[in-house]
């Protein structure tokens, strides 16, 4: 394991346990996980799947973040990080609240296209 990949993901645990007013133990506590994976994280040896995934239900994230961050899964683009972010909300809504979301999405790509439309007929007026 690269020391520049332990180093991002001890960085990274780091600002989510800030983000909480958290410590390691206090992670460890929330993630039903013994405190020694968080120990051996912050000595070079990162969790494996199970703890990622307990990690991540603690932190209210997509596993798949977390995963990733411990290098189980390959780096993602920051674009696919906000899409991971949005389906595992999604996930957690009631099918009306997913068919809301849908509807907003929908209306928000819609405006956009309008939006661009108007502006090249805009520019093709000024052509």
């Amino acid at each position: 394991m690269s020391m520049d990949r332990v180093s991002k993901f001890n960085q990274w645990l780091n600002d989510e346990e800030e983000k909480r007013g958290w410590t390691d133990y206090r992670l460890s506590a929330e993630a039903q996980i013994s405190s020694s994976v968080l120990s051996r994280a912050r000595q070079g040896s990162l969790p494996k799947w199970d703890a990622c995934q307990s990690i991540a239900k603690a932190l209210g994230i997509s596993p798949v973040i977390v995963f990733r961050k411990a290098g189980l899964l390959p780096p993602a683009i920051e674009e696919d990080e906000d899409l991971e972010i949005i389906m595992h909300n999604a996930a957690q809504m009631t099918e009306d609240e997913q068919e809301e979301l849908l509807q907003y999405i929908l209306m928000k790509r819609k405006l956009r296209e309008e939006r661009e439309t108007r502006a090249r007929t805009k520019k093709q007026k000024r052509v």
